[in-house]
């Protein structure tokens, strides 16, 4: 088999996957919290929350050395960009029902620490991506064989009842 043949079989199995994994998301949307919420994984006209939220984490990625801690970042930053949009009252209940249940057996410093981190994310998010009110949802980081792959299920429109709604 010739490498272009080779390399056309690969990239429709990594899109045979990722589809895959985007229909588990939706599945797992329509269950949640959000359902009823308009979400789309590719909506044509808006720019690709995958690209945002890429962006929205590039400072940080350095300090993402492996796969797991780099969806560990991502984590982080969707708590921090979804508290971002509620406006500074609900950051606070974010941000105090996060911080114990990410580090659950950490000590006072670290948390405080961490609560520090997100708070330095959602001043980026209101500095630099302020226009941007939608919610993301869901995210999942899959890698391939020479680079990761990052889906991002978020709400079609502004949230309601948002900073910025």
């Amino acid at each position: 088999m010739s490498s272009r043949r080779r390399q056309k079989d690969l990239r429709k199995q990594e899109r045979a996957l990722l589809d895959q994994r985007v229909e588990g998301i939706k599945g797992q949307i329509e269950r949640g919290p959000l359902a009823g919420v308009e979400s789309r994984v590719n909506s044509s006209g808006k720019e690709k929350m995958s690209d945002v939220l890429d962006a929205f984490v590039a400072p940080y990625a350095g300090m993402a050395p492996t796969d797991d801690d780099l969806r560990k970042l991502f984590a982080v930053a969707i708590i921090a960009w979804n508290a971002a949009i509620l406006g500074p009252d609900g950051q606070k209940e974010v941000l105090d029902a996060h911080t114990g249940r990410i580090l659950p057996d950490a000590t006072d410093h670290e948390r405080y620490l961490l609560r520090g981190f997100i708070e330095r994310l959602i001043e980026r998010k209101d500095t630099l991506f302020a226009d941007n009110r939608r919610s993301i949802v869901s995210f999942e980081l899959t890698t391939g064989a020479d680079r990761a792959y990052l889906s991002v299920v978020s709400t079609f429109g502004d949230v309601p009842g948002s900073n910025g709604a």
